[in-house]
Parts: structure tokens; sequence; C-alpha cells
């Protein structure tokens, strides 16, 4: 039976218990009692029990995972050959944001007067404007799925209804879906323009496989899918901040679009994500990453519900994500003691060559 056709089969002994799904559990459904053939009057039953089941977890399912939920059955599955592990949501999550990133790409310098096409100021603020929309979207479903369960980093799976798997599987395919646009379009316009890669791209590509390797490791086991969850809610949680902060850097600096409101604007992002970044890196980050350490190798649950040898494969990745962070920290340090009054990344402050344009 397909994981996303089981809600009936999860939800039944919840709603309706002692009563089979085929309409048994002490009720008749020969012909001698209702007159109609028992298999018209099982359907019946079945119809009206699926029914049930469907209002009673709608009733449940907090709203902002709702749309992620509609949005993971309405796709068809596709398997990885020789296993039960769907990829459809996940390639096609990448061809929307890849879609979605080319069209912002073309409609910056048409309609709001940004640099032409393949200037590095529009690719820059096209990626950002993607990113920070897709997380603030992915962390209301990752605070809906958090809340909504109780938190144990190891956690199976299976320990949670239907609706919440569906939730679960749709957040985590849909961040895999995401490294795999961005790092298909950095290694893509790379060669396009016939350029190497440049260091901090790959440190970006790097970042997008260990988050991949980890998402596709929690749904293969069935369990650390929160773990996964809880690092991508606080990583994502800075994300619209540190994305509407690059993109507003860079229209101060242009003719169409700098202005004493865009100012203003970066003046209180700017120290809005430096206090955000700063909570998010120095607090949750190394708190969630300790008990996560703690619940995958110090518990007889942890060690039985998630390999050993997996999560210790893990470990770098989590807190190599945190340490290498540093020089983001000290910088969101310094821009909390500067305070509103002094912008770090104003008009003046020099982007480098690759960012100089006419307009500027």
């Amino acid at each position: 039976m397909s994981p996303r056709a089981s809600d009936a089969v999860d939800e039944q002994e919840q709603i309706a218990p002692g009563r089979h799904p085929r309409g048994g559990g002490g009720e008749r459904n020969d012909s001698s009692s209702t007159g109609e053939p028992a298999m018209t009057t099982a359907t019946k039953t079945l119809s009206a029990e699926s029914s049930t089941i469907r209002e009673a977890e709608g009733r449940r399912v907090p709203l902002p995972l709702r749309p992620w939920i509609a949005s993971y059955r309405c796709v068809p599955r596709i398997d990885i050959p020789l296993t039960n592990l769907s990829v459809s949501f996940t390639f096609l999550s990448a061809a929307l944001l890849i879609a979605i990133r080319l069209f912002v790409e073309w409609t910056l310098p048409r309609y709001f007067g940004w640099p032409s096409d393949g200037h590095k100021i529009t690719e820059e603020a096209a990626a950002c404007m993607v990113s920070g929309v897709q997380a603030t979207f992915l962390l209301g479903g990752l605070g809906a799925c958090l809340f909504s369960q109780p938190y144990r980093p190891s956690a199976r799976m299976e320990d949670h209804p239907s609706w919440w798997r569906d939730g679960a599987n749709a957040l985590i395919e849909f961040c895999t879906g995401y490294m795999i646009y961005d790092a298909v379009l950095l290694v893509g316009k790379a060669w396009m323009k016939g350029e190497s890669i440049p260091a901090g791209d790959i440190m970006y590509i790097g970042h997008h496989f260990a988050t991949s390797y980890m998402m596709m490791g929690v749904r293969i086991m069935g369990a650390g899918h929160l773990s996964a969850m809880y690092l991508m809610f606080t990583g994502e949680m800075t994300s619209p901040l540190m994305n509407s902060h690059f993109v507003l850097r860079l229209a101060v600096r242009l003719k169409c679009c700098s202005g004493p409101l865009v100012h203003e604007c970066l003046a209180y992002v700017e120290y809005a994500y430096a206090i955000l970044y700063c909570v998010c890196r120095i607090v949750l980050g190394p708190v969630g990453a300790a008990h996560l350490t703690y619940d995958l190798l110090f518990t007889k649950k942890g060690r039985r519900n998630v390999n050993v040898i997996v999560a210790l494969t893990w470990m770098p990745m989590v807190w190599g994500v945190l340490v290498g962070s540093r020089p983001w920290i000290e910088e969101a340090v310094e821009m909390l003691g500067d305070g509103l009054a002094v912008v770090k990344y104003g008009p003046e402050y020099d982007l480098g060559e690759a960012y100089r344009h006419d307009e500027l």
C-alpha cells in the first residue's frame, strides 16, 4: 500500500475502535440485514468511515501544514529502484525553484531597472529572493511539525500519525529539492560562462551535499527526521532576514532602487538580522546539536532507532556548520555593537569588482 494512501488504515483505530475498515467488528454486511449485496454495503461502510477519518484528520492538522500535505499527496510517486523511497516531490520542487529563479532573473532588469541579464548583481539578488521566500514558506510548515508532536531527535517516523508523516516528508523532500536546485545553478552558470566555480560556491555545494545526505538518511531509516527538521528550522530561521539584507545592500547601490525608504529598511533589517543570527547560532543551534548528539549516541533508544555509524557521520556535518559560522557570528556581534546608527553594508561599502556597474 502506498504511504500516501494509508490514511484510513493509520487513523482507523483512533476514530472507530474495534471497527474493521472493510465493515467487520460486529457490523453485518450480508444481504439479509440490508437487502443489498454484501460488497455494496462494505463499500459504503468504508466510504463513510474514510469520510469521518478525513474530517477528524482535518481538525487536527495545523493550518500551516495543510498546503504541504495536500501538495505532497497530489504528486504521483516515483520511487528509487529497489526501494520504497519516493523522490518525485524532491525533483518537482527543484524544477519549480529553477523555473522561478530564472523568471526572477528575467524580470528584474526588464521591469525594475536592475542590471542586464547575466550580471552578478542581478543573479545574486534573484538567488536571495528565491531563497528568502522559500525559507519563509518552509518555516511555517517546520514549526507546525515540530510543535505539534513530542520532540525527540531519534524518534521513528511510524510513531506519528499519517498526516504528520506526509507533512514531514513533504518538507524534507522540498528542502532536498532546494539543495539540488541551488547546486545545479551554481555549477550550470559557471559552466555556461566558462568560469571555474568560486571557492565560496564550492563550500555551498558541500553544504548542500551534506544536508541532502542527512535528509535521505532519515527517510531511508524512518527515524531521526525530527533532528533534521530542528536543524532545518534553526538554519532557515535567519534566511528571510539574511537574504533581505543582501538584496537591500545591493539595491541601495542602484539608481533604480536607492532612496530614503530603502536606506531606512536596510538599517533595520541589518540590525534585526544580527540579533536573530546571534540567537540561532550562539544559543539555539548548539543546544539543539548537543541534544541531538546525546540522544543519538548516548541513549539506548537513540542507538536502536538510528544506526550509530550513520549518526557518527552526521556529527561532523552538524557541528561543522556551527563552527563554520564563526565569521558570520563575529560580523553579527559587530553589527549589534554598532547599533542602528551605523550601517555596515551601506552604499559606500565596497563589495568588490564583480559587483560594479555603470548605474552604481
